[in-house]
């Protein structure tokens, strides 16, 4: 028979279920089974007897911090000033930011962007239906828009960024990159799409190249131009000068203020000679090849720079004339990037010499009976292809009874000129006369930021550019204003969260936003209640409550009425 027992331990009560018999005449507990306390207890009732929700729904309610911060910029004022809305249905501005949105946390075709949509707290925002952003609607939106009013428009948010969020913009980062599509070759309607030198190593597509300088922290991006793919990077400069230059006077009222930083692919004597003609600033990155004279200064002539910034770090400073005007030449010389190269040049001739001697064994063995002459000469520069490496390996391919031989020998005078004059050393060219060396040599080293601008645009989990899912020139230029669109406000978004101490970079930031889901439970009825909705973010971060916290993303999130229950799922 079982009954319910109460214990007192250190003043506490718990409460068994215990079954007793007689043995050997006597009553004795043969069974007991712990409860725990009365708290426990009517827990694990509530739990048997909790209703099981019938059906569950997830709304991504994260994406709108991006919505929120273009509404703080008054970017769908500007963009619907820009282009009226000529019939019911969205506005432009929600076409376009869409778009925007759509790119920064889940790249796809525009077939699949009213089902994004549908999933996020857009829907509930907006009021349109999925079926509102199919594609055949965003191709008619996309028609109204004319590339002229898309550059006034580009130049208008781009200031008004850098003016409302009070950017310091002591210098502006210039580079450019390219962007593989699928295109077909056969298809002449549009003529950006060209193929050129593809950075990605896809020489087999056409390409779109795109120009861009971006601020120095966050990689804001602040001016753009996409350019037909089979253009290279200094022809592009020097299309996109005049632009350029109006877009440093229109940054600051002083444009000796702002300095451009340009890597090598953008630097030559005539970008050089226009700049000091307009009394632009710049810090450029130039090959040490092009002036041999500052190969052979020895190690001992340079000067120790910053070891507090910049430890390890020498430079040796002199001037030259180029294009008509003096110029500052700043060598610097890092131990730790001469390291770097020494050990990447140590590996790719060990790779080297493996291959040449597994091929000159070949070529010994009469393996290759169709080789010639011009075909293991191929295969060789094939082989040789790193940088350095034809200088320091020296190949003979030659004939032996009618078939090709091949040696090598390694060439010590060149390694040891490599190491000693090229290795470590980097030199910047700058008509900022007045700086030290220290400020030239950080001023450039913040160029990394556009690489990381070019890395994040070619994600291919967020913030992709590529593939294009367009064809035609004009449609081209506004796929790529609304990817820029979404990297600027990624950015400003970065540097709002710095501001108030939440660092993250930006794929780990875009992750926990997309992570964000608010979850809506439809319980059935039962013969005490009816039907009812209830809602919970599920499993939140820590860093996604700081978040919901910081950007306000909580007033996303469904307020409940008194007679519903709140579920939060920590």
């Amino acid at each position: 028979m079982a009954s319910l027992v109460k214990k007192i331990k250190q003043g506490k009560a718990y409460y068994y279920v215990v079954e007793s018999a007689r043995v050997d005449g006597k009553p004795r507990i043969v069974k007991q089974t712990y409860l725990g306390t009365v708290e426990a207890i009517l827990k694990a009732h509530q739990q048997q007897v909790a209703p099981v929700a019938q059906e569950v729904q997830l709304t991504h309610f994260g994406p709108m911090a991006l919505w929120d911060l273009a509404v703080s910029l008054n970017l769908p004022e500007m963009i619907d000033a820009t282009f009226p809305k000529r019939e019911q249905g969205p506005t432009m501005s929600q076409f376009i930011l869409l778009a925007a949105i759509g790119r920064a946390f889940a790249p796809c075709s525009k077939v699949k962007i009213g089902q994004l949509y549908e999933k996020t707290s857009l829907l509930q925002h907006w009021g349109h239906k999925g079926s509102a952003f199919t594609s055949q609607r965003f191709w008619e939106a996309m028609d109204r828009i004319e590339l002229e009013h898309l550059t006034k428009l580009e130049q208008q948010i781009s200031l008004h960024i850098a003016r409302q969020e009070k950017l310091s913009i002591k210098a502006l980062l210039y580079d450019c990159t390219n962007y593989f599509t699928y295109i077909d070759t056969q298809n002449k309607r549009n003529g950006q799409a060209q193929r050129g030198h593809n950075k990605q190593g896809r020489h087999d597509l056409k390409q779109l190249g795109l120009a861009v300088a971006v601020t120095p922290d966050f990689h804001i991006p602040l001016f753009h131009n996409l350019y037909p793919g089979n253009i290279n990077d200094i022809t592009e400069f020097y299309a996109i000068f005049d632009s350029l230059v109006d877009r440093f006077s229109e940054l600051s009222s002083n444009g000796k203020e702002l300095t451009l930083i340009l890597d090598r692919g953008n630097m030559s004597e005539g970008s050089l000679f226009l700049l000091q003609q307009k009394e632009i600033a710049v810090i450029a990155a130039a090959s040490i090849h092009n002036h041999p004279e500052l190969q052979n200064i020895n190690l001992e002539q340079f000067q120790e720079v910053d070891r507090e910034n910049l430890p390890g770090v020498t430079a040796h400073r002199s001037k030259k004339e180029i294009a008509g005007y003096e110029w500052t030449m700043v060598m610097e010389y890092s131990t730790s990037l001469a390291v770097k190269q020494q050990q990447v040049l140590v590996c790719e001739q060990a790779k080297a010499i493996a291959k040449l001697e597994e091929l000159s064994n070949q070529l010994r063995q009469h393996l290759l009976p169709k080789a010639t002459i011009t075909s293991i000469k191929e295969k060789v520069a094939q082989i040789l292809k790193a940088q350095h490496l034809k200088k320091i390996i020296n190949t003979f391919v030659e004939l032996k009874n009618d078939y090709p031989t091949l040696s090598y020998s390694l060439n010590h005078t060149n390694l040891q000129q490599i190491l000693n004059n090229i290795f470590g050393r980097h030199l910047l060219i700058t008509n900022r006369h007045n700086w030290s060396s220290c400020e030239i040599i950080m001023g450039y080293r913040g160029q990394f930021e556009v690489e990381r601008f070019f890395q994040e645009s070619k994600d291919t989990d967020y913030l992709s550019f590529q593939p294009p899912y367009h064809w035609t020139d004009q449609k081209l230029h506004i796929h790529a204003f609304y990817c820029v669109l979404a990297l600027a406000l990624i950015g400003v978004l970065r540097r709002r969260l710095s501001l108030q101490g939440v660092v993250l970079p930006t794929n780990r930031l875009l992750e926990q936003l997309h992570a964000l889901q608010e979850a809506t439970l439809l319980y059935p009825s039962s013969q005490s209640n009816s039907p009812r909705l209830s809602y919970c973010v599920v499993r939140p971060t820590e860093i996604q409550k700081d978040l919901i916290k910081l950007l306000d993303l909580s007033k996303h999130i469904h307020q409940q009425n008194p007679n519903s229950s709140t579920l939060v799922s920590e």
